[in-house]
């Protein structure tokens, strides 16, 4: 309907949520196929200028990670990141922290922890629920692998990482 009425970046804002809950209900062949055709035409319309691409990245690095594809996921978390802060939203970590768990970079993750919820005090910003939700599932499996107190310490190191800082340990620079 909304590509109907000329209202692009709603019909792709639309497109996104379809492919999150493609993503929530275990279809993720499906989510990346779509993702992989909305990211296309987000860069037919502007590419890294339209406000949708940090959802689209995110749920297209997701729907990789889950289809054992990290090497294709890894591959778009620079640019998600970029979108990010760009945008001004911390969605791209959901996608970012879901995969260095898959990876088992478990540090990393509980150092992201850290500075996930550090931006989200800084900006008072309040997280949706799928947000919420990576975080906490990041937090238990660090506390998981690493003790309690090994989580707790390294999320303490990445409430001090910078935006730069942090971006070079998603990536694994």
């Amino acid at each position: 309907m909304s590509r109907e009425l000329g209202w692009g970046d709603m019909a792709q804002a639309a497109e996104s949520n379809v492919c999150a809950a493609l993503v929530a209900l275990g279809r993720p062949a499906e989510a990346a196929a779509r993702g992989q055709a909305l990211l296309q035409r987000i860069d037919a319309d502007g590419g890294d200028t339209n406000g949708n691409l940090p959802w689209a990245l995110n749920v297209l690095i997701e729907a990789r990670v889950l289809l054992g594809q990290s090497a294709e996921a890894r591959a778009l978390v620079p640019r998600s990141l970029a979108a990010g802060r760009r945008f001004g939203t911390t969605v791209p970590w959901q996608g970012v922290l879901l995969l260095l768990l898959d990876l088992q970079r478990f540090e990393a993750a509980g150092r992201l922890v850290g500075h996930v919820s550090r931006l989200w005090t800084l900006r008072g910003a309040s997280p949706d629920r799928d947000e919420r939700a990576r975080l906490a599932q990041a937090e238990e499996a660090v506390r998981e692998r690493l003790g309690a107190e090994g989580a707790a310490a390294l999320a303490a190191e990445g409430r001090g990482l910078g935006d730069d800082a942090a971006a070079a340990l998603a990536e694994g620079r």
